[in-house]
């Protein structure tokens, strides 16, 4: 009776210790079960909160964050694109029209290239927010009409492209305080009027672009304070007038094209303080 009782004893023992080691086991297997589903959760998630790159174009990913290729795609409109986008490439697309706060969407974006598209107007809310944006190429659109806001405060802005459009006039401060803006091409439109202060804060600007477009006269402080201006180019308009105080206070300017248009009165005090020119 007491060899039986010892051999259950002993099964038992033996049992318990099988039963313990294939729990902890089965434990051990839904921990890693556990880690690997909060793994692939956390990359679907960061997934979500990144976007995905559109089907329709080619995404390169580095230290700065996305290289986004949208080249020549048919595009009618900006697809939803990865929000830390910094090098945006929209040439050669359809697109009419710029639904989206650009820098919302893409808080990282540096350079956007979208030229060549149908693109009529832009919304002051297009650039909102793009302290960061160093180049924009919008040359070769429809483009109007550009509203005072619509490039406000952007500071960190080198290079501007807007020539081959539609543009009929520049309205006073529609580049107010592009403080670090290098060149300004905005030749090849249907300019006509521009209004005084245009280019208001522009204090690093060394090159502007205004040449073959309808420019009936020029202004006094049209050019106000630009004193890093190196090349102004006013060839093939249509300016029959230059008013006093013009071409005061540029005192880097050495280059100026008025080539090509129809002046008959230079108001006295016209040219002013211009100690770089080229002659």
């Amino acid at each position: 009776m007491k060899k039986r009782c010892g051999v259950r004893l002993s099964m038992r023992l033996l049992l318990t210790k099988v039963n313990t080691k294939y729990i902890q086991r089965c434990n051990m297997h839904i921990m890693r079960m556990d880690i690997i589903l909060i793994f692939v959760f956390a990359v679907i998630c960061a997934g979500l909160v990144k976007g995905t790159c559109p089907s329709t174009c080619s995404c390169v990913d580095d230290s700065s964050g996305s290289n986004v290729n949208c080249y020549s795609k048919y595009l009618g409109r900006i697809p939803t694109l990865p929000n830390d986008t910094y090098y945006l490439d929209l040439r050669y697309n359809n697109i009419t029209k710029i639904d989206v706060q650009l820098c919302k969407e893409m808080p990282q974006l540096h350079t956007i290239y979208i030229s060549y598209n149908l693109i009529i107007a832009i919304p002051e809310t297009t650039f909102t927010d793009c302290e960061q944006l160093y180049r924009i190429d919008l040359q070769y659109n429809k483009i109007r009409s550009i509203e005072s806001n619509t490039f406000v405060n952007m500071t960190n802005l080198y290079e501007l492209y807007l020539h081959n459009n539609k543009i009929r006039s520049l309205v006073s401060y529609t580049f107010i305080n592009l403080t670090n803006l290098y060149q300004l091409h905005i030749a090849y439109n249907e300019i006509s009027t521009i209004e005084p202060f245009t280019f208001m804060d522009l204090p690093s600007l060394q090159y502007l672009y205004l040449y073959n477009n309808k420019i009936r006269s020029l202004e006094s402080n049209t050019f106000i304070n630009m004193t890093k201006l190196y090349y102004l180019n006013l060839e093939n308009n249509a300016i029959s007038t230059i008013e006093s105080s013009t071409f005061i206070n540029l005192p880097s300017l050495k280059y100026l094209y008025l080539y090509g248009n129809n002046i008959s009165d230079i108001e006295e005090h016209a040219f002013g303080n211009l100690t770089s020119l080229a002659w």
